[in-house]
């Protein structure tokens, strides 16, 4: 069987033994290692790395014109067999539902969709759409963050005197930074590594939703060993995000009233500035999922567990 591989590379040459990457992006990164590894441990396999960089709309070398939901785009790793077009999509893309035949997509060639971020219908109230996938996991955005919270996570932390949020004020986000002074949120941006400072030495951390339910924050906060703050997970992973024992979920279904979700949000505040015990509960919890489940490594060892190549003969 021949296999390739579609995502933009990390580094120039993937295929090089000693690699050097230079960008950072861990789901590129990632992408690479489950490459490498195939080619390892499936000798009776051709494997082809092919750079998504360099394609248009249609999967042809030439001008890059497709946008971010199109196949060949940055965000998603493609595994076909060119014999039969049969192909798996490992998608870090947060809006999944634009996966579609209008993007260029071949579904009906589609095994498999596995799933990081990005299921919900619309970043309002944050309802899991109708599209079918396997559950994966997530990871921080950089492997330089990564490494920062490799240094950072075990350093003592103290309680934070407010709810700060660091993102771009839209939906949500904006109503709060507007309307809700019990926040700080700033939307300046600053290098990964600064933020990742800037939160790590407090007990208690939130991440607020976005264009996708979850965002890196989420994995950066469980890194960190801090108790995270963050509405229910709708989206599922391979080994669960569990509510009130790997981060506090907000006391609040609907997530399109967003007056009720920032009270919410304060009401889990004070509840956990008051209790010690559950704070490093949450935190430990959160921790132990995230060296399971949220590093490179784990990724790339969960995805190998999870992918079928058969499904492509």
């Amino acid at each position: 069987m021949r296999l390739n591989f579609y995502f933009e590379f990390p580094t120039p040459d993937v295929n090089v033994k000693n690699i050097i990457y230079n960008n950072d992006t861990t789901h590129l990164i990632s992408s690479a290692e489950l490459y490498r590894l195939y080619k390892n441990i499936h000798p009776e396999i051709e494997f082809k790395a092919i750079n998504s960089w360099e394609l248009d709309w249609h999967g042809n070398i030439g001008q890059k014109l497709h946008c971010p939901a199109c196949k060949y785009s940055y965000f998603y790793l493609i595994i076909e067999n060119p014999d039969n077009k049969k192909y798996f999509v490992i998608s870090y893309w947060d809006r999944l539902r634009e996966l579609d035949e209008g993007s260029y997509w071949d579904l009906e060639n589609c095994v498999e969709i596995f799933a990081a971020v990005g299921i919900q219908q619309n970043n309002i109230n944050y309802q899991p759409s109708n599209v079918k996938y396997t559950p994966i996991s997530h990871m921080s955005l950089f492997k330089t963050v990564e490494d920062k919270i490799v240094n950072l996570f075990n350093k003592p932390k103290i309680i934070p005197t407010n709810l700060f949020f660091r993102g771009g004020k839209y939906g949500i986000r904006k109503y709060i930074a507007n309307n809700d002074s019990r926040f700080t949120i700033d939307d300046t941006r600053v290098i990964p590594a600064d933020f990742i400072e800037e939160i790590a030495p407090y007990s208690i951390n939130i991440d607020i939703n976005g264009a996708a339910e979850i965002s890196c924050r989420t994995i950066d906060i469980m890194g960190l060993k801090s108790a995270l703050i963050r509405p229910k997970l709708s989206i599922k992973f391979h080994n669960e995000l569990i509510p009130d024992y790997h981060y506090a979920s907000l006391k609040c279904n609907d997530l399109g009233n967003w007056k009720d979700v920032a009270d919410a949000y304060v009401e889990r505040f004070e509840e956990l500035k008051k209790d010690p015990d559950q704070v490093e509960f949450l935190a430990t919890n959160g921790r132990k999922w995230y060296e399971e489940n949220g590093t490179i490594n784990a990724h790339v060892k969960l995805l190998n567990k999870l992918i079928d190549l058969n499904k492509l003969k």
